[in-house]
């Protein structure tokens, strides 16, 4: 009679060893390759400008206007008629608030006056419109 070899496991084990290597690379890979959202407004094509200066971004609300003469505070499309609320309100918790206004080139002069009429009724003084730098030929 032949007898029969009793079976022997083998425990398989994972190596925990360089666990926190692999996880330090896949940390630094996402944040590396991570895009942050930046504002986005509405799709408009800016003036050009030959100087400019920068500011703080927390100071700074952006107003978007594009041809189609939609409005928007902070990626939020508003009516024309409440920018004179929404902007006094955001003033009386920021006095030293700068209102960026970015308008495309294509809009109507009309749109800009109106939202300037809307943000001077609130008492927003501190305007700035928005263009892209151009280099000096």
């Amino acid at each position: 009679m032949t007898k029969i070899a009793p079976k022997i496991r083998v425990k398989a084990e994972i190596s925990t060893a360089s666990m926190s290597d692999i996880i330090f690379n896949l940390l630094l890979f996402f944040m590396v390759t991570s895009i942050f959202k930046m504002e986005e407004g509405l799709p408009i094509i800016l003036p050009k400008a030959r100087s400019g200066t920068d500011t703080q971004r927390q100071q700074i609300v952006h107003i978007w206007a594009d041809r189609a003469s939609r409005i928007s505070i902070n990626d939020k499309l508003v009516l024309l008629t409440s920018i004179q609320a929404i902007m006094a309100s955001r003033l009386e918790e920021n006095r030293a608030m700068i209102v960026a206004l970015n308008v495309d080139s294509r809009a109507k002069y009309k749109l800009v006056s109106e939202i300037m009429d809307q943000l001077k009724e609130a008492n927003a003084v501190n305007v700035s419109f928005t263009s892209l730098y151009e280099e000096a030929h």
